[in-house]
């Protein structure tokens, strides 16, 4: 392992051809904050356990055409050097198979050859950049709060409400933020914010016991907003894919890395579900002021008290809302179901929502003067108070208290006993 002064980052590269190692080498010497060791050798991937040694910040391996045998080499190189590092491997032709095989084993960057000295710079920038992102990390003074998003009926809208409220913390604290889709069957988060992260909760459960607050950080997908996003699988995975203890290691790991994480649960049950539940500083259960929304608030309440979870702080919130007479007493009543106040809503806007889904953006991106917008940011502030948490943003102006929507006191009152 190359030793280096805190500011610094090493980098190790394994290379079979002169043209790489120059690019490799020009790149160095115009990046002052790292230290590299460079080799050119014939037989790359047989050689690189001797040179990469313990590892380095940025583990470049110059494969050139890789057998079955040569891939599975470089999956136990991976994991062996890899502590949520950048790993870098350019090969000939990689299939796709090839590709999502690597990444799944901790690969972080995948070139074809003849690799173009403008991709291998964009790569070992984001690599450079990924280090930086993760040495800020200091998982001992962080211990993070943890909002789990549950949906009371299909298309209320909570994967809707989990990305903005992401956006809205973001905006409004100076901590990280995190965003995480369980629904590893039907997942939309990504679709939502239109990103296409390359590792998803999938390989975080894969990584098993390796799973830590540095290799999280290093999965998951920086949005435009600062948020960082694990999303759901891009093919559909068995629920009995997540278990307990993978669930308690995230869980972990997220307080380290971010002091507010927004988790969206699948609306299929299991007792890993529960488990997240127990876990979590609040559960907001999302609903429509309708029967359907009601029924399934109904059976949510019943699973509290079947996971133990009867006395849980649950906050409450009302989406595409419409203020009438019926409709606040539907509100109410779904919140009496959960034994507490109504939380808050956010009102129907179908033209900020349509602009939103449209384009992948948030609300505050989309349509900035919304409704929507306004009361997503005060279901934020509203939920940040009950949590405790400190925020840098204050409102320019005081948007409309959303207990005039409801017709009852707003914020979170916590379960009556």
């Amino acid at each position: 392992m190359i030793k280096t002064q805190n500011h610094m980052k090493s980098l190790v590269a394994v290379l079979r051809t002169p043209a790489t190692a120059g690019e490799v080498e020009a790149y160095c010497a115009a990046t002052p904050d790292i230290v590299a060791d460079i080799k050119i050798v014939d037989a790359a991937i047989a050689d690189a356990p001797s040179i990469v040694n313990g590892g380095a910040d940025i583990v470049l391996i110059e494969a050139g055409k890789a057998g079955a045998g040569d891939i599975e080499a470089l999956e136990h190189l991976c994991a062996y050097v890899t502590r949520g590092g950048s790993f870098i491997v350019i090969m000939e032709d990689p299939s796709a198979d090839v590709v999502r095989r690597l990444f799944r084993a901790g690969v972080t960057d995948v070139l074809p050859t003849p690799v173009m000295p403008v991709e291998l710079v964009a790569a070992l920038n984001t690599a450079r950049g990924r280090q930086a992102e993760i040495r800020a990390v200091t998982p001992s003074l962080v211990k993070g709060k943890i909002i789990t998003v549950l949906k009371t009926a299909g298309g209320v809208g909570a994967t809707t409400v989990a990305a903005n409220l992401a956006g809205a913390f973001a905006t409004l604290q100076t901590g990280r933020v995190a965003l995480v889709d369980l629904d590893v069957q039907f997942g939309q988060v990504t679709t939502a914010l239109d990103i296409r992260p390359r590792m998803t909760v999938l390989d975080a459960v894969r990584a098993g016991a390796r799973l830590d607050p540095t290799l999280l950080a290093s999965t998951m997908q920086a949005h435009s907003s600062g948020v960082l996003v694990l999303g759901a699988p891009n093919e559909i995975t068995p629920l009995e894919a997540i278990g307990e203890k993978f669930i308690e290691r995230l869980f972990d790991c997220l307080r380290s890395i971010a002091a507010v994480s927004i988790v969206e649960a699948p609306a299929a049950w299991m007792q890993w579900i529960g488990e997240a539940l127990d876990r979590s500083d609040l559960v907001v259960p999302v609903a429509e002021a309708n029967v359907k929304s009601a029924a399934g608030a109904a059976r949510i309440a019943q699973s509290f008290v079947d996971f133990g979870l009867a006395k849980k702080s649950v906050y409450v919130l009302i989406n595409k809302y419409e203020k009438t007479i019926e409709n606040n007493e539907r509100a109410k009543k779904i919140a009496e179901i959960f034994r507490v106040k109504p939380g808050g809503a956010v009102r129907l806007d179908a033209k900020a929502a349509a602009e939103a889904s449209d384009r992948g953006l948030l609300f505050a991106d989309a349509a900035p003067k919304s409704a929507a917008t306004k009361d997503i940011e005060t279901n934020a502030r509203s939920i940040a108070q009950a949590l405790g948490l400190e925020l840098a943003s204050q409102p320019a102006s005081v948007p409309p208290p959303l207990e005039r929507l409801l017709g009852g006191r707003f914020g979170l009152k916590g379960r009556t006993q």
